[in-house]
C-alpha cells in the first residue's frame, strides 16, 4: 500500500469513528430528550391534578379543607418543580443536538463513502478538515454533559493534540490547516 492510499485509509477509517460516534451520541440525546419530556408530563399533569383535586375538594365539603389545603400545596410544589427544572427547554435542546449528530454522522458517512474514495488527495484533505471544523460545532453545541463537565470540556481535554498516536488522522488534519 502505498503512500497516498495509507493516507486515504486513515481518512476513512476516522471518518467511520466519527460517524459510529455522533450517531451514538444523537442516540444518547434522543433518550435523554424523551427522559425530560416524561418529567416534564409527569410534573405537570401532576400538578394539574392535584390542584383540581383540591379545588373539588374545598368546594365540596367544610370537613375536606385540610385535604384540599394538602393537596394545594402539592400541586403549588409540583409546579414550581416543573417550572424550576426547565424539562421542555432541555427536552428541545436535546432534541436539537440530536439532530444535529444524526446530521454529522450522515455527513462522516457520505465522505467515507463518496469523497474519501473517488476524489484527488487535496480535495480529500480539504474536505476532512471542513468535517472537522462541523465536528467541533456539532461537539460545542451538544446538550448531554458528563456529571457538571460539559461534554465540549471534557472533549477538549480528552482530545489533546499530545494524545493523538503518531500518525493519527488528527495529526495529518492539523497539517492541512
Amino acid at each position: 500500500m502505498d503512500g497516498e492510499q495509507r493516507e486515504r485509509a486513515g481518512f476513512i477509517a476516522e471518518a467511520e469513528l466519527l460517524e459510529h460516534r455522533h450517531a451514538t451520541w444523537a442516540q444518547l440525546q434522543l433518550k435523554q430528550a424523551a427522559w425530560w419530556q416524561r418529567w416534564n408530563t409527569l410534573t405537570t399533569v401532576s400538578s394539574a391534578v392535584l390542584a383540581g383535586t383540591s379545588g373539588a375538594a374545598g368546594l365540596a365539603s367544610a370537613k375536606l379543607v385540610t385535604a384540599a389545603a394538602v393537596a394545594a400545596l402539592m400541586a403549588a410544589v409540583l409546579a414550581s418543580v416543573a417550572s424550576s427544572s426547565g424539562a421542555a427547554r432541555r427536552s428541545e435542546v436535546a432534541f436539537v443536538a440530536a439532530a444535529a449528530n444524526q446530521a454529522f454522522a450522515d455527513q462522516a458517512r457520505a465522505f467515507r463513502t463518496t469523497c474519501a474514495l473517488h476524489q484527488p488527495l487535496p480535495e480529500v484533505r480539504a474536505r476532512f478538515a471542513e468535517l472537522c471544523q462541523q465536528r467541533d460545532q456539532v461537539v460545542t453545541n451538544a446538550a448531554l454533559k458528563l456529571g457538571r463537565r460539559p461534554l465540549s470540556r471534557y472533549l477538549a481535554r480528552s482530545t489533546h493534540p499530545d494524545a493523538v498516536p503518531s500518525g493519527s488522522v488528527a495529526v495529518l488534519t492539523d497539517r492541512v490547516k
